[in-house]
């Protein structure tokens, strides 16, 4: 198992595919205290889909959310 988190930093984009081409699952995670991380999910699921290669139709995707425990800002 390979965990990678870029934070979603833009300097890091360019990059990503590499870590997502053949994976077998994702977690998408975001802050629920930030509503521009929420936005950003429809792209990261939309990275998923199209830039992975695994053939296999049993790919798990997965949305979680941190931050819970702060004050909406």
């Amino acid at each position: 198992m390979h965990i990678w988190d870029t934070g979603g930093s833009e300097k890091f984009r360019s990059m990503i595919s590499l870590y997502y081409k053949d994976a077998a699952a994702a977690i998408i995670c975001y802050d629920v205290s930030d509503e521009k991380s929420f936005n950003s999910v429809h792209y990261w699921i939309n990275e998923m889909i199209n830039n992975n290669n695994n053939e296999s139709d049993n790919f798990v995707m997965a949305l979680a959310s941190n931050k819970c425990d702060l004050d909406p800002a």
